[in-house]
């Protein structure tokens, strides 16, 4: 890049230039929408900006970075889309849906001959009215060894969807919701397989030109997690059965309302690589935050007050909240959680001992599922099934 290029000043910071002094004459920032075409095909940038540069006597590298780049992309209003669509393999195993049925074949003797292997995707299940949210059921089929085998795969797409095309706005964050949702069942950070965006305007057409339908054009972004991980072994607290749609609905309503809690919760699924101290006092703020907003909504404090709700107090306000406790000796854990949380974060106390820390910390994780569990409508003996098995 040099300056024969139409773009080097986009990069050049706060730097004199010599031929435009007050910068009037051109433009210094990158177009906040772009498409380009590479050996792949068109690529449109969303809301792009300047990630950094570097020069030479020669020349120089500017790096752009955008939050979507959308691929297949034939125009510039990608800035506002109709649809977005992500694929989360662990749903399959999370709803226990699967497009997949088989019936035994047998001749009129009795001997097995075969199967029937019948492939029909369940019915859409709509989740909330917010951008149309609903999963998606569906299937693929996969060909290996050269013919002499095929594989089917249960798929499943959250969706969301509007008519008139708007702004990106709440769409990744609904997606991502419903992600939180089945990693805190899990307790693992879930990615996404696949990220894909529609606009109505943009149709997949024949080399003719002329239109063949809807397209969804693939997404790259680190606006979402991405994985694909197989969840066969998952073990989840809870799973779509326990919950239903009207469970979903109240998860969207408790990181709203409980975002104090929950934010904290969430961010930990992300956070493996984080000290321990970091990850332990984060579990001990979401749990804070918690009973104080329990205490505050029982009208038991004013919340015109600071320092209402001790840490210990907040503690026994989710006590009294729970459906049932996954702790044998409540008591135990509250005095521990509450040293711990003094000990790693005031230098004028006692630093907890390291296996104390790590038994504290899954304690405080699961305390605050537990709770999530029972608001979103699990039943208690399904919690105790739980509880008994040491989840």
């Amino acid at each position: 890049m040099g300056r024969e290029s139409p773009y080097w000043r986009w990069f050049v910071g706060s730097a004199h230039v010599g031929d435009d002094p007050n910068r009037t004459k051109f433009s210094y920032l990158p177009p906040e929408h772009m498409l380009y075409l590479d050996h792949n095909g068109p690529v449109g940038l969303v809301r792009s900006r300047v990630l950094g540069a570097s020069f030479s006597n020669f020349a120089g590298v500017g790096r752009l970075t955008a939050d979507f780049a959308v691929l297949g992309a034939t125009h510039l209003r990608y800035s506002k889309i109709n649809g977005l669509r992500t694929e989360l393999p662990a749903l399959a195993s999370w709803t226990d849906l699967s497009s997949v049925s088989m019936e035994p074949i047998s001749n009129p003797e009795g001997r097995h001959l075969g199967w029937d292997v019948f492939l029909r995707s369940p019915e859409n299940i709509r989740l909330s009215r917010s951008l149309n949210l609903s999963l998606s059921p569906s299937w693929a089929t996969e060909n290996a060894g050269h013919g002499r085998s095929v594989s089917v795969l249960d798929r499943f797409a959250i969706t969301t969807h509007r008519k008139r095309p708007a702004d990106w706005g709440d769409h990744p964050g609904l997606h991502r919701h419903i992600r939180d949702l089945l990693s805190i069942s899990a307790w693992r950070p879930l990615g996404f397989s696949r990220i894909e965006v529609q606009r109505l305007d943009d149709p997949e057409r024949a080399m003719a030109g002329n239109k063949l339908g809807d397209a969804w054009n693939q997404v790259v972004t680190s606006r979402l997690p991405m994985g694909s991980e197989e969840p066969a072994s998952f073990d989840y607290l809870f799973r779509f059965s326990d919950i239903g749609t009207k469970g979903v609905a109240a998860w969207l309503r408790l990181i709203k309302d409980y975002h104090r809690a929950m934010g904290p919760l969430v961010a930990l699924l992300d956070q493996k690589d984080a000290y321990l101290e970091t990850r332990l006092v984060q579990s001990c703020i979401a749990l804070e935050a918690l009973g104080y907003q329990l205490a505050l909504e029982a009208g038991r404090i004013s919340g015109r007050r600071k320092r209402e709700v001790t840490y210990l107090r907040a503690l026994k306000e989710i006590q009294q909240n729970l459906v049932v406790s996954p702790l044998a000796n409540w008591k135990d854990w509250q005095a521990r959680s509450n040293d711990c949380y003094r000990g790693t974060k005031h230098p004028d106390n006692d630093l907890p001992d390291t296996a104390d820390q790590l038994r504290t910390y899954r304690e405080n994780l699961l305390v605050l599922r537990y709770w999530v569990a029972g608001r979103l409508g699990v039943g208690a003996d399904q919690l105790r099934k739980e509880a008994d098995r040491g989840r």
